[in-house]
């Protein structure tokens, strides 16, 4: 039978299981031209940029443990080509929005429920043949479409081209002109095998939504920016970490306001990412304390939250935070507020008066 969407190239499975592994293989021996199974996740990496695969799959049924593999490539000196295949994740049910999470993280490009039964065979079928044909499309004659999304992705996950950071969200790059902050062509942020010309005939309305932060500036110590990072949910904390050291800034972390307060008594930093919602010292604690004692350095703060009240940014924002940033986070915009904070005023120190 002729179909219009052909079978994908050669699959990947990624396991800690070698039944699902198998079972997988076999639900997807007509929708792909090979198939091969790695089941010693110490060597899942290695793999991948031995085989070169066109689609990995990760097969695990805890998305947890999807995340935790997906990190190692940050955690890694040369992360495997991005633009070399698509990952497409397998969950249970009961753990969409985690899988949703990864996705929106950009860690993979889409995901299929899969347990606590396979009566869904058919979606994963098609998930695998049109992350194939997206792939060879980019591959033959790059659309507009793909362009803009791969220039995302790069954005996303390396965080860091030759001239510095790619943002991706309008609202990023609408910041970013306010700031007086010059736009870059989107052939500066083209994927490899991209025609300049097809990327200057397809989208000056697109490349609105690639503009570039500024290179890291000096610190206030001379040297590269350093970030303080205070958060009591790892996954973010970690993720914010890697995100900036990536974009060339150095960084510490901590779980706790009163960790926050002990270091930045004794180290001097430039900026402070500090989440609202802590048990202790919350973040609005920290803030007014930052406020009302002298701390070495200029510091600027970034509060992180998940609630993006209204009152919740007054507050932040009357206690002289520079500026707020929602979790989860998207990177690009993360390093466009950054690299903006960094310019701005740090904050002043107001004493408390007397009683």
């Amino acid at each position: 039978m002729d179909t219009l969407i052909p079978p994908a190239g050669k699959v990947l499975v990624v396991s800690d299981s070698q039944s699902d592994a198998v079972l997988v293989r076999d639900i997807l021996e007509d929708d792909c031209e090979a198939i091969i199974l790695s089941i010693v996740l110490t060597a899942a990496w290695a793999d991948i940029e031995r085989q070169e695969p066109d689609i990995v799959l990760l097969v695990f049924r805890d998305v947890h443990k999807t995340r935790e593999f997906c990190q190692q490539r940050f955690r890694q000196n040369g992360a495997p080509p991005l633009l070399n295949h698509r990952t497409i994740v397998l969950c249970p049910k009961e753990q969409v929005n985690e899988a949703y999470d990864l996705w929106l993280r950009g860690l993979v490009d889409d995901y299929v429920v899969f347990w606590p039964i396979t009566d869904d065979v058919p979606r994963l079928r098609m998930a695998a043949r049109r992350a194939g044909a997206e792939l060879q499309a980019l591959r033959n004659k790059p659309t507009a479409v793909l362009v803009v999304a791969q220039a995302r992705r790069i954005a996303e996950l390396r965080a860091l081209l030759a001239n510095g950071p790619e943002t991706d969200s309008r609202a990023a790059d609408r910041s970013s002109e306010a700031a007086g902050h010059p736009r870059k062509s989107l052939s500066a942020t083209r994927p490899p095998d991209v025609p300049e010309e097809l990327v200057a005939e397809a989208i000056p309305e697109a490349a609105s939504d690639a503009a570039a932060t500024p290179v890291p500036p000096a610190g206030a110590s001379g040297l590269r920016p350093n970030i303080l990072i205070v958060d009591d949910d790892r996954w973010h904390r970690e993720l914010a970490r890697h995100t900036v050291e990536e974009a060339g800034y150095e960084a510490r972390e901590v779980s706790s306001g009163e960790a926050a307060l002990s270091i930045l008594r004794s180290m001097q930093f430039d900026l402070v990412l500090l989440d609202i919602k802590m048990p202790g010292i919350d973040g609005l604690q920290v803030l007014n304390r930052l406020k009302a004692e002298r701390f070495p350095g200029a510091l600027r703060v970034i509060m992180t939250t998940s609630n993006s009240g209204r009152n919740m940014v007054i507050s932040s924002l009357k206690l002289g935070a520079t500026d707020f940033i929602t979790k989860p986070f998207n990177r690009a915009l993360l390093l466009e507020k950054v690299a903006r904070a960094l310019q701005a005023a740090p904050m002043k120190f107001q004493p408390t008066a007397p009683a």
